[in-house]
């Protein structure tokens, strides 16, 4: 059974990334779960899970993400990497609530709700397999890409972070999964060639 329709935006898509942009200077560590004492950890599963949730942040997250960017009239990748940072962060912050708001189109409000259902399974997955569990948004912007990171579609790996757009997935102080990174800056965003793109 899907969760309700519990709206955290008030108003349309534009409002949507106002209001998520303010979470953004809250905890760059997102926690998912804390462990109780003594307890195992089901090391497979978590990266089962982690490969689960970054599935779903690469693929419906990101095209609920250009949805809304259409609607706002955004056409850039960083806006697209930008509100897909937004969505993963208003998402595991509010781990249940939908993250736009109901007027936003049927496609959208259905899309979400796809997604806000299935990161529930994957919470539920994370919690049962043990361990202190979290995301990961902490980034140096403006330094270099590190090992912990991969560069959003496209981006330059070797210009600097300008912002996370889908976190890692950690458990125990064990990265389960890479970060994914807008290098560049919005006004003068560089493009790697073609054929280095898309690791």
């Amino acid at each position: 059974m899907k969760p309700p329709l519990t709206p955290w935006f008030s108003h349309a898509a534009t409002t949507a990334t106002n209001w998520a942009a303010k979470v953004l200077d809250r905890a760059s560590y997102i926690p998912v779960r804390e462990p109780s004492m003594s307890e195992s950890i089901d090391v497979a599963t978590h990266a089962e899970t982690a490969a689960r949730f970054r599935c779903l942040a690469e693929q419906d997250v990101q095209h609920l993400a250009l949805l809304l960017c259409r609607a706002a009239g955004e056409s850039s990748r960083y806006s697209a990497a930008h509100r897909t940072g937004l969505l993963c962060r208003a998402l595991c912050l509010g781990q249940g609530a939908l993250p736009v708001d109901v007027g936003s189109g049927r496609d959208v409000v259905d899309l979400a709700a796809d997604v806000v259902h299935r990161l529930a399974e994957v919470l539920r997955e994370a919690r049962a397999a043990g361990g202190r569990v979290w995301f990961d948004f902490e980034t140096s912007t403006q330094g270099p890409l590190t090992d912990a990171q991969e560069p959003w579609t496209l981006c330059d790996p070797d210009l600097p972070v300008s912002l996370v757009a889908i976190p890692s997935y950690v458990v125990n102080g064990m990265r389960m999964s890479h970060q994914i990174v807008f290098t560049g800056t919005p006004d003068g965003v560089h493009d790697a060639p073609r054929a280095a793109a898309c690791g």
